[in-house]
């Protein structure tokens, strides 16, 4: 794959937000990407900085993610989620009785 090398002035952020959903796997192959380092065959990835260009109908549509530190700061609770364009499902694991369906303007969908 031949990879374009992007120059800093390029990444301005002050006139656009996207909505393709970038997650921490897309960012460590980024990163080498824009140091000019070699990114290895076993790292995952979805091309993100092409986005500051150019939007991407067929980038990521969805994602599932766990967050599990606990205690921690923010006293954010265990919990792994599932994350759509139109929804998001979030399952608290050290509850399991709570568990929650948002809808895209975040309004709590109930069962």
């Amino acid at each position: 794959m031949t990879r374009q090398r992007y120059q800093p002035e390029q990444l301005s952020v002050a006139e656009w937000v996207r909505d393709e959903m970038v997650v921490d796997v897309d960012l460590a192959p980024a990163f080498l990407d824009l140091a000019g380092l070699p990114i290895p065959a076993h790292m995952q990835e979805q091309e993100c900085f092409p986005l500051a260009e150019r939007s991407n109908p067929s980038f990521r549509k969805d994602t599932y993610y766990e967050y599990y530190e606990w205690p921690n700061d923010e006293a954010v609770r265990p919990h792994r989620g599932i994350r759509s364009e139109r929804y998001k499902y979030i399952h608290y694991t050290t509850h399991p009785e709570e568990a929650g369906l948002i809808g895209r303007k975040g309004s709590l969908l109930r069962f």
